[in-house]
């Protein structure tokens, strides 16, 4: 499960790159739930410590995931964008619309916004959707969730006109 896990993160996480890069197209408008952009394993803030135990993903869980994702035999390349995309550093401006969700008790909080912000700087149109629950809540059956399918659905409804 693990390695299927690995091939399809791998393939998500680059869509929307390997379309502008290699194949000069891209989709009309992205959506990140809690998005993993920085993969590499000295990485610190605030939601990574707060968040570091107890929670949905703790620390070692992530770590488990980060070494299944990026083995130690290729951790450099947890600095190269592909693994880690808040570290491209070319031109993001044809990057489509995107909505980026975050949960504040998540350990990822941190980096969908720093990853929302970049875009952001680089010309891209971003919507931030902040939501009171922890890493996970999207697929679970809360009124958080509810909320967020809703915003979802809406961001799509409204990219497809």
């Amino acid at each position: 499960c693990l390695l299927q896990l690995n091939q399809v993160l791998k393939w998500m996480i680059g869509i929307p790159w390997r379309c502008l890069l290699q194949l000069n197209q891209i989709p009309k408008w992205m959506i990140d739930i809690y998005p993993v952009v920085d993969m590499t394993k000295n990485r610190t803030d605030a939601s990574l410590q707060a968040y570091a135990h107890g929670y949905i993903i703790p620390k070692w869980v992530r770590e488990k995931f980060s070494s299944t994702y990026i083995p130690d035999s290729i951790k450099e390349s947890a600095n190269e964008w592909k693994a880690s995309p808040v570290k491209y550093q070319g031109d993001m401006s044809k990057l489509p619309p995107t909505l980026v969700i975050v949960a504040r008790f998540d350990p990822l909080y941190v980096q969908g916004l720093e990853y929302a912000k970049k875009l952001e700087q680089n010309g891209v149109q971003v919507t931030v959707k902040e939501y009171d629950d922890v890493h996970g809540f999207f697929a679970f059956p809360s009124n958080f969730a509810k909320v967020a399918k809703g915003d979802v659905f809406d961001y799509m409804s409204q990219k497809t006109k």
